[in-house]
């Protein structure tokens, strides 16, 4: 109990980052003094930052391994890129294609998310399964303090329910796609690859741009969920305890090898 306590308590410092650091002088020069991507890139690296220190704490040696960052890199991204080809088509369709600063582009497509999935599934949501939280209850906690973070940005009524329920539903996704994968790279790239599409053509300056946008964004998430299903098995074993030794499935089987290997005494 104690250590989902240090879980939720360390999310929750990283989503509300930005009001804390909001508060010292510096942080308000950088925003307005530099491009944005700056200083918001200064806060996703204390964000990430804290989640590591917080596991280290509780005894995790092997970081990307906790975070799963360390396996299926490239399956992950063909994953993300087949998975978003509805969004693509779909605003080349109908929206031109308008970057005015690559390095805002870079910054909102890739790093700030994979900064927002290191800490929310491979931080918050992978240790709390470690924990042992049941998928649904763990991916609900996690989606509903994202989708609480992300309000700030609605201005209306209307727009902040349709934020929160929009990546308050997206972040339960993609926790069930770390869950089914076993990899962080599968949810990451969905989730870059979207908003890279997102930015390049132009769409909104928030994640609601309209139906059509919005059929498009579902049909991405649905796409991703029925590969999923197609393609892995439901996974129903013993979940790597945090800071318990890890082999690899390499190292398990040169160990079962030799065991097999021994002589008879």
């Amino acid at each position: 109990m104690k250590r989902a306590v240090v879980v939720l308590g360390t999310f929750s410092v990283a989503l509300l980052m930005h009001r804390i650091l909001w508060l010292t002088p510096i942080y308000r020069e950088l925003h307005g003094a530099l491009p944005f991507y700056v200083a918001e890139s200064l806060k996703n690296l204390l964000e990430l930052g804290i989640c590591v220190v917080a596991l280290l704490a509780m005894g995790e040696r092997h970081i990307a391994g906790a975070l799963g960052l360390d396996r299926r890199v490239f399956r992950g991204l063909a994953f993300g890129l087949a998975c978003t080809a509805p969004m693509l088509i779909g605003f080349a369709l109908t929206r031109r294609s308008d970057v005015h600063d690559p390095l805002a582009v870079a910054y909102l497509a890739f790093f700030a998310p994979f900064i927002e999935e290191a800490i929310s599934r491979g931080f918050a949501f992978r240790t709390l399964r470690r924990l042992g939280w049941p998928l649904w209850t763990a991916a609900a906690a996690c989606a509903l303090l994202t989708g609480i973070a992300h309000v700030e940005k609605g201005q209306t009524a209307w727009s902040i329910l349709g934020l929160f329920w929009i990546t308050g539903v997206g972040g339960f996704a993609f926790c069930w796609l770390v869950e089914r994968w076993q990899s962080l790279w599968f949810p990451l790239a969905l989730h870059a690859l979207m908003n890279f599409w997102w930015e390049v053509f132009n769409v909104a300056p928030t994640a609601l741009g309209g139906w059509v946008a919005f059929t498009l964004q579902t049909a991405c998430i649905l796409i991703a969920i029925f590969v999923t299903l197609f393609l892995t098995p439901s996974r129903r074993g013993r979940l790597q305890p945090i800071g318990e030794d890890r082999l690899g499935d390499r190292g398990e089987l040169h160990v079962r090898r030799a065991l097999v290997d021994l002589p008879d005494l």
